[in-house]
């Protein structure tokens, strides 16, 4: 991935963490599909990057340290 990509994704990543707190892999998750059902190839995957990193911030963190 590009430094450029990387750094948008962990930015988007923290952005959802702090707007949805435990939801925010699905929120990542599903925006992926969406864009993956109306041929956003792109898109979709760097959702699904996004949603990986959201996966990697959080596996440390118990639930009840993000923001519901």
């Amino acid at each position: 991935m590009a430094l450029k990509t990387y750094r948008s994704v962990v930015r988007t990543a923290k952005l959802l963490i702090e707007e949805h707190g435990a939801s925010a892999p699905l929120q990542a998750a599903q925006r992926a599909d969406e864009l993956l059902d109306e041929g956003d190839i792109d898109g979709s995957m760097f959702w699904g990057q996004t949603h990986e990193m959201i996966e990697e911030i959080t596996r440390n963190r118990s639930e009840k340290d993000l923001p519901n």
